[in-house]
């Protein structure tokens, strides 16, 4: 896992992109916003302790909306491979549990 920063107005993810990479915002604020026609729609922010980029992460999409640094942020990025890794040692009953709420 690598720790990121990024700072205010940089993108973290931009929407339509691929997905191998989840986030957990340590400091800072993230804005998450849609594309919509000429425009665009904030859909919410991420605050401290929180995660982005699940959705697509786990569903294997594409970014379904673009992410964008508020303030200065930290961010560690957690790689599919290391979630993987992480999810596997757990007992069979979490793990089933964990790709249970995934569905």
């Amino acid at each position: 896992m690598n720790i990121r920063k990024i700072k205010k107005g940089e993108l973290l993810i931009k929407e339509g992109e691929t997905s191998d990479t989840l986030f957990w915002l340590q400091t800072g604020s993230l804005r998450l916003f849609k594309k919509k026609g000429k425009g665009y729609v904030e859909l919410g922010v991420i605050h401290s302790g929180e995660l982005v980029g699940e959705m697509s992460f786990m569903d294997h999409e594409p970014r379904s909306a673009s992410v964008e640094a508020i303030q200065d942020c930290e961010v560690v990025e957690i790689p599919r491979g290391k979630f993987d890794e992480v999810v596997n040692d757990l007992p069979k009953w979490l793990n089933s549990l964990v790709h249970t709420l995934v569905k």
